[in-house]
């Protein structure tokens, strides 16, 4: 009878050895950004992108050259074999071909800096999702001792209930078998309980705590706003919009392969083996007049490319706006789950107290009373169960969207081009401004979650888990986190590359 108390002891030791310092989602998001790889690989392509953005601006500046040799011949000259020169040439006018480069080279890199902030967006999901397995493997156990001390009581009674005739061995042995099974499942716990602990350890860089609750339901507010706006400035949406304006930047560069380039170089220098040192202004005109059809072809290609961005624009758009919705009413309908395991929680302890008042006055048998605790304990399970998925369901939509780092404040060292954001307002709009009716009820919406029951509340046996050696970690505090307002702004589009094809 004193076997599975030792065991028990052994197994929940490391969670009674945890500090006492509590530690808060907001916290552990910021230490994830702090350390990612990821993040900072997505960082380091910024700063590439930049380096591009200041190779196609160098078109603009002067290029300056020497040149120097000996004509290998057997000619000679009263000046010399040698040559040299100097020269200078300065482009003019090449129609704005320069600028489209300059402008691709910016859109790229205003496309890398979305893909940045959505990097980040998906660290701090995978953080605030272990965190919250954490804290559901926590509360499980928790429940689980408090179910095994539940079953030792009954042991205790049905011991001396055999003991005096009442009872017979068969209830002893009933209470035992289940005692071990609660036994089996703890082990169960513990391992995906550490399973999640190594995953936050990796993401965070250091072993998890005492883990606080994070209230989540204003969240539920943010979402059901404006689903589509929010969408449409995520910033997944926002890089696939850089990346079309790139790419019809790239094809307006193409389509002007046609016309002439106007430059002026200046030449200081011997120059010809029969000449002396002399300078040259020459004024050049360069122009593309027949190439077998290569300039158009690549004029075609790069129109399909911009008119396959614009449907990617699109079809991610649904796509996102399809599994969003999914996902919120997934988790508002863990959160109702979760408020009607909150009542039957309350039933089946009223429905357990009476059967131990029964059970003593001979009206209930054992198995009466360990099924009735059974389905108590199970409630409570499934109402941990059930706020858990609430909780990583809804942190998945929001990182969809792109707004768990601006919900609880995580300073992103990712600053947004005001340049390149403003160039691409100045597009064309390729989304229209139609709404989508949210189909959510409201009553559901602003419905709280009900808040997880303190687990060494449930029964009166503190002075049993004492005696036992156990020790039950209390609950830890709810965090309270405030929202901030969401990003907005106006997408535009780009005109049709399509009709603007002939040169």
């Amino acid at each position: 009878m004193k076997k599975w108390i030792v065991s028990l002891c052994g197994l929940f030791s490391g969670i009674a050895s945890q500090p006492a310092t509590a530690e808060s989602l907001v916290q552990a998001l910021q230490q994830g950004i702090s350390r990612s790889p990821s993040l900072q690989y997505s960082l380091s392509q910024i700063s590439a992108s930049e380096s591009s953005v200041n190779q196609a601006r160098s078109g603009w500046l002067p290029n300056i050259s020497v040149s120097a040799g000996q004509q290998a011949t057997g000619e000679t000259s009263d000046t010399g074999d040698n040559q040299y020169a100097l020269t200078v040439q300065q482009n003019l006018f090449d129609f704005g071909r320069t600028g489209d480069r300059v402008d691709n080279a910016k859109y790229n890199k205003g496309s890398q800096i979305w893909k940045a902030i959505d990097d980040a967006e998906t660290v701090s999901s995978k953080v605030a999702e272990s965190y919250f397995n954490i804290l559901k493997g926590q509360h499980l156990l928790q429940n689980n001792i408090a179910e095994m001390v539940e079953h030792k009581r009954i042991l205790e009674l049905a011991v001396a209930r055999a003991e005096g005739g009442v009872d017979n061995q068969g209830d002893v042995r009933q209470v035992e078998v289940r005692i071990r099974g609660l036994e089996a499942s703890a082990e169960s716990i513990q391992a995906q309980l550490q399973a999640a602990e190594n995953e936050y350890q990796i993401l965070v860089g250091a072993p998890s705590g005492v883990l606080e609750d994070t209230d989540l339901t204003f969240l539920d507010r943010e979402i059901s706003k404006d689903l589509r706006e929010l969408i449409r400035v995520s910033p997944q949406i926002r890089a696939l919009q850089m990346e079309q304006a790139a790419v019809s930047s790239q094809y307006q560069y193409v389509r002007k392969s046609w016309l002439p380039q106007l430059s002026v170089s200046l030449s200081q220098g011997k120059t010809s083996i029969y000449g002396a040192n002399d300078t040259q202004v020459m004024f050049n005109v360069t122009s593309n007049v027949f190439d077998g059809g290569n300039t158009f072809f690549q004029a075609e290609n790069a129109a399909k490319q911009v008119e396959s961005a614009r449907w990617n624009v699109q079809k991610s758009m649904e796509d996102n706006a399809t599994n969003v919705s999914e996902s919120f009413q997934q988790a508002l309908g863990y959160k109702q789950e979760a408020a009607i395991y909150k009542v039957r929680e309350t039933q089946s302890k009223q429905v357990m107290s009476l059967y131990n008042d029964q059970y003593r006055v001979n009206r209930r048998s054992v198995l009466d009373l360990l099924n009735a605790a059974q389905e108590y304990y199970q409630t409570i399970d499934s109402q941990i169960n059930s706020m858990a998925s609430y909780q990583i369901t809804m942190l998945r939509a929001v990182a969809k969207l792109g707004k768990i780092n601006q919900a609880f404040g995580i300073h992103v060292a990712i600053d947004k081009d005001q340049d390149i954001e403003s160039a691409l307002n100045d597009q064309p709009d390729i989304v229209d401004n139609q709404e989508t009716d949210s189909t959510i009820p409201q009553n559901i919406v602003d419905s709280a979650p009900p808040s997880l029951p303190a687990v060494t509340d449930k029964v009166n046996t503190s002075a049993a888990m004492e005696s036992s050696g156990l020790s039950v970690p209390t609950t830890p505090p709810v965090s309270a986190v405030k929202n901030q307002s969401a990003a907005s702004g106006a997408i535009k589009d780009i005109e049709d590359p399509l009709a603007m094809l002939s040169p």
